[in-house]
């Protein structure tokens, strides 16, 4: 059983909950979480798969989630009419800053993750990211290429408004307005969501996903987390343009079946990025169902090391 360890690391001017599974000298692999969800969003199979091949995986909170900092104060209140901007796909130019629309974009995201490399004294970490991780995780890799050994990207894409919006049923779900923070309602209404952007030949157990949120909750669920992580993606807007100076091997992972981010995105990555390789898996959604662990686990060790043969 892989060793696991736990910390709190200052980075960026906030606080990062941690976690590490394999040993402190194994080459070192950072996993980014999607938007609003926690590290634990990464299934314990996956990391210690990566850390028995001989990997140091890291994976934490990225702030406003879980056990990292939580930035205080209501939600941004433009928030749900800048979301329908984007919808509609008409011109977007968020405000971003203490005090602004958008407290911090993913630039900032990507910024916190450097800052926790150096806190744990890391030069340089395989980066892999899902969703809105991918996203940070791409920006690293373009902004920040001497950081990264390789990138992995899962469900994500560049941000470009031009892409295919989510399904129609998955933007009715996600304007309705959230549930109070009650644990029986939030977690039904999770359950709601994550049974449409799901793996569709590969479907979880309702029980099992009810258990992820009190999970979540048990750890600490920041009821503006989700506002602030979709305000910065907003904020952000396309960054296309930055990905032909990714220099790190880079392999694009994504389900034909992603009704929230759809294929076409991790496509354009997967073009714009030099040498990158695209993998469509079919069946799969905007989650990591415990069936296809093991095929991703396999895509990715064999990605891995390449890219250390190559280093």
């Amino acid at each position: 059983m892989s060793a696991r360890t736990e910390g709190i690391a200052e980075s960026n001017g906030v606080q990062l909950a941690y976690e590490e599974f394999g040993q402190a000298d194994a080459p070192p692999l950072l996993l980014i979480a999607g938007m609003s969800l926690q590290r634990i969003a990464w299934p314990d199979a996956l990391c210690v798969a990566l850390a028995d091949a001989g990997y140091r995986v890291i994976r934490f909170d990225n702030r406003d989630v879980g056990a990292s900092s939580w930035t205080p104060g209501p939600p941004p209140p433009t928030l749900g009419k800048r979301y329908l901007q984007a919808i509609l796909g008409r011109p977007l130019s968020v405000s971003v800053g203490p005090g602004k629309e958008a407290q911090y974009d993913l630039h900032d995201l990507a910024l916190d993750a450097v800052g926790l490399l150096d806190a744990l004294h890391i030069d340089r970490a395989h980066f892999i990211g899902f969703s809105m991780g991918g996203m940070i995780s791409q920006l690293v890799a373009a902004e920040h290429p001497t950081r990264v050994i390789s990138l992995t990207s899962i469900m994500s894409s560049p941000n470009e408004p031009s892409l295919p919006k989510p399904t129609a049923r998955v933007l009715l779900n996600l304007l309705k307005p959230p549930p109070a923070m009650d644990p029986s309602r939030l977690a039904e209404a999770n359950a709601d969501m994550w049974t449409l952007i799901g793996s569709p030949a590969y479907p979880t157990p309702r029980e099992e996903l009810i258990a992820a949120t009190h999970r979540s909750l048990a750890r600490g669920m920041s009821p503006t987390g989700l506002a602030h992580h979709l305000m910065a993606i907003l904020a952000t807007g396309g960054f296309a343009h930055r990905l032909p100076k990714v220099q790190a091997p880079t392999l694009i992972l994504h389900g034909d079946a992603d009704p929230l981010v759809r294929v076409q995105g991790g496509a354009m990555s997967a073009e714009l990025i030099p040498k990158a390789r695209l993998r469509v898996i079919r069946g799969m959604g905007h989650d990591f169902p415990a069936q296809l662990v093991p095929t991703l686990a396999s895509a990715i060790r064999s990605h891995l090391t390449h890219a250390d043969a190559t280093a």
